[in-house]
């Protein structure tokens, strides 16, 4: 027996229903949109709040996690000075730090053998856990390089004496006082030492460091131009990546710098089997370079 097919009629919904099921599919177009723009919204903040969280004057809210560390090392034939340099946006501040060359580092051997031996980035990477310090980078100049760099700094470097370096009637004798030092002057400070007094002139020549950056680092100056510059004239591990990575930071400072931007703290040492070795626990205590 053939088989008959029937089409079913389908009912078309009258023009209420057709208003309504527009109605309805515009809504759920609409709570989609405004559902997809508040998630994009909401990611878009996200970064902002993460690193550029700002007070309430516009500035970007620093914390001391943002600290930045730097291992300079000026090497001449005469002697090779180690100091520590640290960038602390929220205090606005540069805290700098001479290590004696015969501190002995967790390798046991000091800080200049290691860098004579192993070259900078070993010293930086043993210098960073001798003091439990997160140290990444170094810069490295030679007496020459130093010398160059430092003429062409526009006014030479103000510089305050609290006792007179060499002996009266000496060619380079300077005494107590303020000087503004040429660039001859400057490493010839740099270069001076003293068999029973170490100390003395590691002070010294953080403070001479203090004072280049106490004039030098301020707003007026670009800092993109001092740091090519100064990277032509030195081995260094900072790259340009690195330091547009501190740009901001280090203009932050700069733009606060009334002067005295730079804080010199010595670095407390002890002696132990006959070996100077840093009292970290009293370094932690008595400095900023700690969170």
């Amino acid at each position: 027996m053939a088989l008959e097919f029937r089409k079913r009629l389908i009912r078309k919904p009258g023009k209420k229903a057709q208003y309504a099921l527009a109605l309805a599919a515009l809504a759920l177009a609409l709570c989609l949109l405004f559902s997809w723009m508040f998630i994009r919204h909401q990611l878009d903040r996200m970064p902002a709040a993460d690193s550029s969280d700002t007070s309430s004057n516009g500035e970007i809210a620093y914390t001391a996690d943002d600290k930045a560390n730097l291992l300079i090392v000026y090497d001449s034939a005469d002697i090779t000075r180690f100091l520590l340099l640290q960038a602390d946006p929220a205090r606005k501040q540069i805290h700098v730090t001479a290590i004696p060359r015969e501190m002995i580092l967790e390798n046991d051997t000091s800080i200049e053998a290691t860098y004579k031996k192993d070259g900078a980035q070993q010293t930086v990477n043993a210098l960073a856990t001798t003091l439990d310090l997160p140290i990444r980078h170094y810069l490295s100049m030679t007496e020459s390089n130093t010398s160059k760099w430092i003429s062409g700094l526009e006014s030479g470097v103000p510089f305050t004496l609290s006792e007179p370096i060499g002996q009266e009637g000496d060619a380079d004798y300077l005494p107590n006082g303020r000087h503004t030092l040429t660039a001859e002057q400057t490493v010839s400070v740099l270069n001076r030492t003293h068999w029973q007094d170490t100390t003395l002139y590691d002070r010294i020549g953080a403070d001479v460091v203090a004072a280049i950056l106490d004039t030098y680092m301020t707003k007026n100056r670009h800092l993109a131009s001092d740091f090519a510059d100064l990277s032509n004239r030195s081995q260094t591990s900072l790259r340009i990546g690195d330091f547009n990575e501190h740009k901001t930071m280090l203009s932050h400072i700069a733009a606060n710098n009334n002067g005295t931007i730079c804080r010199v703290f010595t670095l407390p040492t002890v002696t132990e089997g006959g070996n100077t070795v840093p009292d970290v626990k009293q370094f932690k205590k008595s400095t900023f370079f700690y969170n």
